[in-house]
C-alpha cells in the first residue's frame, strides 16, 4: 500500500496550497512556512516513492500490479511515472504524448470530473465534488524529476505549464471527457481540437536545448 490520498484528500491539499500562494504571494518566507500545512508535497514524496518501488521491482525481474480503488487516479500517476523512469522513449515529446493519451485518456482517466466540466451530458450536482487536480499532480511529479534529471528529458518545463493551464480552459476536446466512450459518442475528434495539434506546431518551444538522447540511466 503506497498510502496516496484519494480525490478528496487531493482536492483540499490543493486549495490549501492556492490560499497559501494567493495570502502571502508579498512574501516568500511566509509561503515556504506554510507550505507544511497543505500536505501537497507530502503526497509529491509518496508518489515518487512508489514510482521508484515499481521501477526497482521491474529492474529486478518482479511483476507489478498497480491498483487503486477504481484504477483511474492513482493507478493512472503511478503507472505513467513508473514508465518515465523506465523507458527513455517516454521522456521524449512523442513520448510523452503518448504516455498520456496511454495511461490518462485510453484507459479512462475522468478528466471531465476531475477538472470540473459540467454539462447537461451528466447535469447531477453531486459531480461537482469529484473536482481533483490529480493531473496536475502528477505533471508536479513530473517537474521534480526534471528538476534533478533535466538533460534526460528531450520536452522543457514550458511543456508542463502549457498542459497544467491548458487542461482546465476547455479549448481542446483531448481534456474535455472522461472517456473514449464520450470522446466518440460526442465526436471530439471533429468538433474540437486537439491539444496535441497545438504543441506540435510550436514543437520548438517545448523542446530541452542540453536534451542528451544518449543518457538513458
Amino acid at each position: 500500500r503506497s498510502g496516496i490520498p484519494n480525490i478528496h484528500a487531493v482536492k483540499s491539499s490543493y486549495e490549501k496550497m492556492f490560499l497559501n500562494l494567493s495570502h502571502n504571494n508579498d512574501s516568500e518566507y511566509a509561503v515556504i512556512a506554510n507550505l507544511p500545512t497543505t500536505s501537497w508535497y507530502e503526497t509529491i514524496i509518496l508518489i515518487l516513492k512508489s514510482g521508484f518501488q515499481i521501477y526497482n521491482s521491474i529492474t529486478e525481474k518482479a511483476t507489478v500490479l498497480i491498483h487503486c480503488s477504481d484504477g483511474w487516479d492513482r493507478t493512472s500517476q503511478l503507472s505513467a511515472l513508473s514508465q518515465l523512469l523506465l523507458d527513455k522513449y517516454f521522456r521524449t515529446l512523442e513520448g510523452f504524448i503518448c504516455l498520456i493519451e496511454k495511461d490518462w485518456l485510453s484507459f479512462g482517466h475522468q478528466f471531465r470530473y476531475r477538472n470540473g466540466f459540467y454539462s447537461q451530458i451528466d447535469p447531477e450536482s453531486s459531480k461537482e465534488s469529484e473536482f481533483s487536480p490529480i493531473f496536475v499532480q502528477w505533471l508536479d511529479c513530473v517537474y521534480q524529476l526534471m528538476c534533478q534529471n533535466y538533460s534526460r528529458f528531450e520536452f522543457n518545463f514550458n511543456l508542463l505549464s502549457f498542459l497544467a493551464n491548458e487542461i482546465y480552459t476547455g479549448k481542446f476536446g483531448t481534456f474535455l471527457f472522461n472517456s473514449e466512450k464520450e470522446r466518440e459518442k460526442y465526436k471530439a475528434k471533429t468538433k474540437t481540437i486537439s491539444i496535441w495539434s497545438m504543441v506540435m506546431k510550436d514543437k520548438k518551444n517545448y523542446l530541452n536545448t542540453i536534451y542528451d538522447p544518449n543518457n538513458n540511466k
